[in-house]
């Protein structure tokens, strides 16, 4: 069995983000201090934690999307057992995600100015689009787990629903950029 072409896209949306996110902390010599810093302004984090916990979350988003990732070729492939893994796999997600999500609540109610370092560069302040983000991608979760298990998709559904998630991911990833774009002051 199968996903719906939904579930493929949603799931597939989830793979992108977080291995993007994941490997944009490992791209370079300095990328995991660079994250490690941006949770040292985080006021529930303990300083001699911060190394830990960034190693952690970054080690998390990459199993998140492994596993995520594997349960989709199970899932592709027919194998026994797929819908069991893509279970596993997206309440991992999910727990992941809502240990972001709560973090970055804390630090927002307490008024803390923390950079985002989510893909890799912390260029702008956490705020209430990171929220959302993170609330969009937990309801992408939870739609995918709850979608029923359809028969396999023919290739070219499968291509579409892949090039919808991939296109959605690449949109989440680049929010603030755009955000930032079009906030930009045309007369400067």
């Amino acid at each position: 069995m199968s996903m719906t072409h939904l579930s493929t896209g949603l799931i597939v949306t989830l793979v992108v983000v977080f291995a993007t996110s994941g490997a944009s902390k490992l791209r370079g010599p300095d990328a995991q201090r660079t994250f490690a810093a941006s949770l040292g302004d985080l006021p529930f984090l303990p300083a001699r934690s911060v190394r830990g916990v960034a190693a952690a979350l970054t080690a998390g988003e990459l199993m998140v999307a492994a596993d995520l990732l594997a349960s989709l070729i199970a899932g592709w492939a027919g194998l026994p057992g797929a819908v069991a893994m893509t279970a596993v796999a997206l309440t991992a997600t999910a727990i992941l995600l809502i240990t972001l999500t709560v973090g970055i609540a804390i630090t927002l109610r307490r008024g803390v100015r923390a950079g985002c370092a989510c893909f890799g560069s912390a260029h702008r302040p956490l705020g209430v689009s990171h929220l959302v983000r993170n609330v969009l991608l937990l309801a992408a979760a939870g739609t995918a787990a709850a979608l029923p298990p359809a028969p396999p998709v023919r290739p070219q559904d499968l291509l579409v629903a892949v090039t919808a998630g991939a296109v959605a991911a690449f949109l989440i990833i680049h929010a603030d950029d755009m955000a930032e774009l079009f906030a930009a002051n045309p007369g400067q």
